[in-house]
Parts: C-alpha cells; sequence; structure tokens
C-alpha cells in the first residue's frame, strides 16, 4: 500500500515546505473538528483503494453523495493541494459508489475552494468561499494505482529544493551529466 501524498511528493524529501508541529496542524486540526462534527463530519477517515491509500481530514455521507474537507494548514497554496484533493475525490467516488464533493481548507489564508456551488453552512461566516471545480475523473484513481507499483523515487516539484541527497536531485539541479552516481537507500 502506498500513500496518496507519497505518490503526489517524494517521501525522501526534506524541506521547509510543511511541519506539523512547526505551523501547530494537530492543534488546528482539533477546533476543526469540534465545529466539523456538528456538521456530520467524520475525522482522519482512511480510505483504500486497492493498493492506494488516502487520510481524508474530513468526510461525510450526505444522502446520495459524499463530502469531504482537505485541510491546509501551510504558509502557501499549493497546486499539489489541488491534486491530492483530486485523488481523494476520484478514490471516494470508486469506494462509496456516489457522487463526492470535495474542498481544500487553507485555514492561514481563512479561504476554503470547494466545488459547491453555493457556500456551505459549515465554512465560517467570515471567512472566504470560493467555487472551483477538481477535476476527478477515473484516470487520477488509475495513475496512483500505477504509480504505488513504482519501487524508485519519483521526480516532483520539491526535487530543487530538497536537502536529501539523491541522484534525482542532482540531475534536476544540474542535469543528468553532471550527476553523481550515489548508492541507493
Amino acid at each position: 500500500m502506498k500513500r496518496v501524498t507519497e505518490l503526489i511528493v517524494c517521501p525522501s524529501y526534506r524541506g521547509p515546505e510543511y511541519d506539523e508541529t512547526k505551523y501547530n496542524g494537530h492543534a488546528v486540526e482539533a477546533v476543526l473538528k469540534e465545529h466539523l462534527v456538528s456538521h456530520g463530519f467524520q475525522d482522519q477517515v482512511e480510505v483504500k483503494y486497492r493498493d492506494v491509500v488516502g487520510h481524508v481530514d474530513f468526510m461525510r455521507e450526505v444522502g446520495d453523495y459524499v463530502e469531504f474537507i482537505e485541510v491546509k494548514n501551510t504558509a502557501a497554496m499549493k497546486y499539489t493541494h489541488l491534486w491530492q484533493a483530486a485523488v481523494y475525490k476520484s478514490m471516494l467516488a470508486k469506494v462509496y459508489n456516489k457522487p463526492t464533493v470535495g474542498h481544500v481548507m487553507y485555514v492561514k489564508f481563512e479561504t476554503v475552494f470547494g466545488e459547491a456551488p453555493v457556500r456551505p453552512a459549515w465554512v465560517p461566516a467570515d471567512w472566504k468561499y470560493i467555487h472551483i471545480d477538481l477535476d476527478s475523473g477515473e484516470h487520477y484513481v488509475n495513475w496512483a494505482l500505477f504509480r504505488a507499483t513504482w519501487q524508485s523515487k519519483i521526480a516532483g516539484p520539491y526535487c530543487a529544493t530538497c536537502q536529501a541527497s539523491c541522484r534525482i536531485r542532482y540531475i534536476i539541479r544540474k542535469g543528468p551529466k553532471e550527476a553523481p552516481v550515489l548508492e541507493a537507500r
């Protein structure tokens, strides 16, 4: 089994992008939990689809559809957050066999990007709500299943800033001819 996050960003990545303790991520999710549970959400829902596992921050089944929220407590908005949400949406649709509505909640920016055409009741009144469609076709879950079969690291958006000693990092920074041959870990 491979986690969605390690399929999107190399599991060896070391850098300042995100550290739960640095940004009080766990504390923020605990406060959000109190609010979102009152709207029917469950927290930390593990979703497994074949060889891929995802940990959705908040999820609920509402009649004939599934709704989820991916919380980001980082100091930056990144396209990989929407990519992660799209994979979760695709997985949830497969597992629950229901239409799925996804949201990415940016705590530091007091903003929610979501698919609901009308602002959901659970979005805090003083926060911004921005409607955005998450692409979630079956190709996302197929990509995740395919990527989960790879044994090697994958080059990604953070390779140029990573602090790990890895041949991929050197190739991204210097080009293939200058990269040293490094032992596999």
